[in-house]
C-alpha cells in the first residue's frame, strides 16, 4: 500500500477537487509514528492527501479498495467516510482470521460527507484497477463451483492468462499479434 509520510503536502493546485479543514482521520489498526486527529484533507486527482501541523499522509487511489458514507459509524460514532484499504497492510490477527486496514474521515460538518464521497469517486475513477475488465470466471461471481480458482495464486493467474489469450494486442510495429507469442 502506498502510504506516504511527510513534513509538507507537495500537490499541483490545478489537480484539486476538494480541500476541507477540521477533518479528522483514523486508523484501524492504528498507524505507529503516525499523529492522527484534525487536519485539511485535500483530494486531488494524484492522492488522497491529509496534514496538521506535525504529519502529513498521501494515499494513492489504487490503495483505497472502497469508500463509503457512514451515517453512523460503529467506531467514531459519528457520521464519517469509511475507506478500506488495500490487503498489503492486512495484518493477521490469528491464523485463520484477516483483519482488513481501515481509514475513517470525519469531517466537522456532516453535510461535507458527500462532497468527499464525490471527490474520491471522480479521482478513484481516474486510476482503474487493471484487473477490473478481467472476468475472472465468465459471470463475474464467486460461487461454490469456482471458488478453488479464486483460492489459490494459480488459480488467478490462469484466468489472466486466458484472458490474455482471448485478446489481440499490436506490437511496436503497430502489426496484430496474439498475447500467446508474448508470453513465451
Amino acid at each position: 500500500m502506498a502510504i506516504h509520510k511527510s513534513e509538507k503536502a507537495d500537490i499541483d493546485p490545478t489537480t484539486v477537487r476538494l480541500a476541507l479543514d477540521n477533518v479528522e482521520i483514523s486508523f484501524d489498526p492504528v498507524l505507529v509514528d503516525v499523529t492522527t486527529g484534525l487536519g485539511k484533507l485535500t483530494i486531488s486527482e494524484q492522492y488522497v492527501t491529509w496534514n496538521n501541523d506535525t504529519t502529513c499522509l498521501s494515499i494513492d487511489y489504487p490503495s483505497i479498495l472502497m469508500h463509503a458514507i457512514s451515517r453512523q459509524d460503529p467506531v467514531t460514532m459519528k457520521p464519517s467516510i469509511y475507506c478500506q484499504l488495500d490487503d498489503s497492510l492486512f495484518i493477521e490477527s490469528n491464523q485463520e482470521e484477516l483483519v482488513a486496514f481501515e481509514m475513517r474521515l470525519v469531517p466537522a460538518n456532516e453535510s461535507d460527507l458527500e462532497g468527499i464521497y464525490s471527490a474520491l469517486s471522480e479521482c478513484s475513477a481516474l486510476h482503474p484497477d487493471p484487473l477490473a475488465d478481467v472476468d475472472l470466471n465468465g459471470d463475474g461471481w464467486v460461487t461454490a463451483d469456482n471458488v478453488d480458482s479464486f483460492n489459490t495464486a494459480t488459480g488467478l493467474f490462469d484466468k489472466l492468462l486466458d484472458q490474455m489469450e482471448a485478446q489481440d494486442t499490436l506490437n511496436s510495429n503497430g502489426k496484430r499479434e496474439n498475447n500467446d507469442d508474448l508470453l513465451r
